[in-house]
């Protein structure tokens, strides 16, 4: 098994420092709607007028290395 650790020092990670789970839970506790039990926090992508076939090729290539990542057992910890 390969687990790949973030790097802090990775430029790439600036857009990421706070962790998705914390992410969650500090918007949950603001929401007026966290207390409920099917509340969920999605990550969504809002363009207007573009066109998206370079999002979408992006995201079709990170769902294949998500794909890749299960297969091979190789888990990314932050």
């Amino acid at each position: 098994m390969m687990i790949v650790q973030r790097d802090p020092e990775d430029p790439s990670a600036a857009a990421m420092k706070e962790p998705w789970q914390e992410k969650v839970r500090r918007i949950r506790e603001s929401s007026p709607y966290g207390h409920l039990a099917n509340w969920k926090l999605l990550s969504v992508i809002v363009k207007c007028g573009d066109d998206l076939r370079q999002e979408l090729l992006a995201y079709q290539v990170l769902t294949q290395l998500q794909v890749y990542f299960l297969v091979l057992s190789v888990f990314l910890l932050s």
